[in-house]
């Protein structure tokens, strides 16, 4: 068996659960069993959460099962998957506009998954209201996203990474808010540190004329720019046999 990834460890792209969501969506089709994606995701949580003992929740699961861009639902027994109606042209663009770097640092998320899950459990005022402002940040970004308007991504993200820096110490730092500064004042409109935060890769949206000003000046800080793509597919297996 060989395992491959584009990007290393602990880098906050979700590398971790969809490695264990496409495990178990081959292990299925090696067994001539057909499971739901919503059946995927929850094993692939189970795996890691309950198996495992890792802090996580179960976001990156689903969007790695389902792919493309959807709406999730969190209840207390069931998770609802809507798919964002989104025109051709408006998914292309926003793809286009959002530019990613990995900053060079890889980091053990548990550790801050952990305080924030202690911090959740005591009912800490300040991440009560982040993450209720979190949570209304996705239904204001899925509204943009179901009006083909994807003008206003970018403050968006900019505020939901103010909040999230209020979750739990070691999210962001010094650097990472030097790299953030130097993006918005050189175009970008907002971004966001993926994963958990302390470390891995951001993300930012900038207009595509814009573009070239952020990545010379954040690669001239030994930032790689990674370029990518989204998958509307999901897990799924495939035939060498027809790809050669």
């Amino acid at each position: 068996v060989i395992v491959g990834s584009d990007v290393p460890g602990g880098s906050g792209l979700g590398a971790s659960s969809a490695l264990t969501a496409n495990l178990v969506h081959t292990i299925a089709k090696l067994k001539n069993q057909k499971l739901t994606k919503s059946k995927e995701a929850e094993t692939a949580f189970h795996i890691g959460r309950n198996l495992l003992k890792m802090p996580i929740g179960k976001q990156d699961e689903y969007v790695a099962a389902f792919g493309g861009l959807n709406f999730l639902k969190f209840e207390k027994n069931k998770v609802n998957v809507k798919k964002i109606p989104i025109s051709t042209s408006s998914f292309l663009e926003l793809e286009k506009n959002l530019l990613l770097f990995f900053i060079g640092d890889t980091r053990d998320s548990s550790k801050i998954l952990s305080e924030q899950i202690k911090r959740i459990k005591k009912r800490d005022k300040e991440i009560i209201e982040s993450l209720n402002h979190v949570k209304n940040f996705a239904q204001d970004m899925y509204k943009s996203f179901a009006k083909n308007d994807i003008t206003k991504v970018g403050d968006l993200l900019h505020e939901g990474w103010l909040r999230k820096k209020k979750f739990v110490k070691g999210v962001s730092n010094s650097k990472i808010d030097k790299i953030y500064e130097i993006a918005i004042n050189s175009g970008a409109i907002g971004g966001k540190l993926t994963g958990a935060g302390g470390g891995g890769h951001m993300l930012f949206y900038c207009e595509q004329r814009k573009q070239k000003k952020v990545i010379d000046r954040l690669t001239k800080l030994k930032l790689k720019h990674i370029e990518f793509n989204f998958e509307k597919k999901g897990s799924r297996t495939i035939d060498v046999n027809k790809i050669i």
